[in-house]
């Protein structure tokens, strides 16, 4: 089976329910109930400095902005709708930075539509029917797309696929036979490798013998994952004009990324399939002429079958691959995709408190832990340590982000360089506790 390294960007979302982190921790310390009920306590906090937030985009996506549905339209070409489009768009981007999704870059599109898993070739989008307008001046913008829409993703995780992968396999037998029908009439060594590239999770003859008895059995594929996708977008020309559709993806493949962009192509035979068409045509009238010119019957008759059974494997292989196309893509709307709009808008909105609480935890946890002092680096690595030992989530923690957090709830402080907590969770409770009487006194 050939195979490919991929280098993965650890990301520092820490992609688990709350609850269940809290408790897992909680286990590990001498007064679990005390660092429960401060873990409850953070969280309210930490909700109530969001709602705003979250209700400002909600409630300007409902009214403004959705497709279909926006209670208070606004009509075309209505003084200041730039602006509050651009103020959606940059409570939006500030919702996702603080979930931890990174837009989408140019290298990992790249290694998307050069690769394959089970997609088996290049899906396009149409340009035509994509606004270019709104996402100019979105912020914190690449132009991998030209403005037409922005992927976001976070996470990282494994997809894995059975299956008994005959044309891959095919692809070893028709490489074999040309050498085997060929060799004997040709004064050179030919090279082992095929001179087409693979795609990735094919077969290759040097790694897999395809083998009468191995030929009908199944093959288990490997592919990294992105754990959420969000997609944001105009068409061009829709009911309301202003309508932004948000749409959010779970457990995307990253070799076929491409089956989340809007307004998908139909599939047709690419520049590659009649290249190499053409150059069966031409491979076969030069070699049927050097046969016939040596009066090598059986050498033309070799020739042409192999030209002719390489272009039906073409043709053939592009038919399947339509199928299993319209296939994917249903199995992806039903099974893949979470929500579309608000409720997507209203997942994002969760997700960021649950991000910040998340990162509040664990680097309280880890102070505890530490004899309540430690530097900002040896917290770091850890909190880093402690996902790992008991979550088993490997993530670049974010420690100053968590540490602002920390300080804003009057957990911790700094001096002399140090990160400090009071030496137990139960003193952190009751000065909690205490500070939220005084506002009620007040």
């Amino acid at each position: 089976m050939s195979s490919r390294l991929v280098r993965v960007r650890r990301g520092p979302a820490i992609m688990i329910d709350t609850t269940t982190l809290v408790q897992k921790l909680a286990d590990r310390l001498e007064e679990p109930q005390f660092f429960i009920d401060v873990c409850s306590m953070m969280r309210d906090d930490i909700a109530k400095m969001n709602e705003k937030t979250s209700r400002d985009l909600l409630e300007l996506h409902k009214t403004r902005f959705h497709p279909t549905d926006a209670t208070n339209k606004l009509k075309d070409s209505e003084p200041g709708a730039r602006d509050l489009e651009k103020k959606f768009l940059e409570s939006f981007h500030r919702v996702l930075e603080r979930c931890n999704f990174q837009q989408l870059t140019e290298k990992e599109w790249s290694e998307a539509k050069h690769s394959k898993y089970l997609l088996r070739f290049k899906i396009g989008y149409n340009k035509s029917k994509l606004d270019n307008q709104l996402l100019q001046n979105a912020p914190g913008r690449n132009n991998v797309f030209e403005n037409l829409f922005l992927i976001y993703h976070r996470g990282v995780g494994i997809d894995t696929s059975k299956g008994f992968y005959f044309m891959p396999k095919l692809s070893v037998l028709w490489w074999s036979l040309w050498r085997t029908l060929l060799e004997p009439f040709w004064t050179s060594k030919w090279s082992k490798s095929s001179p087409m590239e693979l795609a990735p999770g094919d077969i290759e003859e040097g790694e897999y013998k395809i083998q009468i008895r191995n030929f009908f059995q199944k093959v288990q594929l490997q592919e990294p994952t992105f754990s959420q996708v969000v997609v944001v977008y105009r068409l061009r020309k829709q009911e309301y004009t202003y309508g932004i559709h948000v749409r959010h993806f779970k457990d995307i493949p990253m070799a076929d990324l491409e089956i989340v962009v809007p307004e998908k192509t139909t599939p047709h035979l690419g520049k590659i399939e009649w290249f190499k068409l053409a150059i069966s045509a031409v491979a076969a009238s030069v070699g049927l002429w050097e046969a016939f010119g040596r009066s090598s019957v059986k050498l033309g008759l070799s020739i042409l079958a192999v030209i002719l059974s390489y272009s039906f494997k073409v043709y053939y292989t592009f038919q399947t691959n339509v199928l299993e196309y319209g296939k994917l893509i249903s199995k992806e709307i039903y099974e893949k995709q979470r929500d579309t709009g608000p409720a997507t808008l209203l997942c994002l909105c969760d997700s960021v408190l649950q991000q910040e609480v998340n990162e509040a935890v664990v680097a309280f946890f880890g102070l505890l832990k530490h004899n309540a002092a430690s530097k900002p680096e040896e917290l770091k690595r850890q909190c880093e340590a402690v996902l790992i030992s008991e979550v088993n989530l490997p993530c670049d923690f974010e420690i100053e982000d968590a540490v602002r957090k920390l300080e804003e709830l009057q957990i911790a402080w700094r001096a002399n360089g140090m990160i400090h907590c009071r030496s137990s969770a139960q003193e952190t409770l009751e000065m909690l506790q205490e500070k939220t009487r005084s506002k009620i006194c007040h």
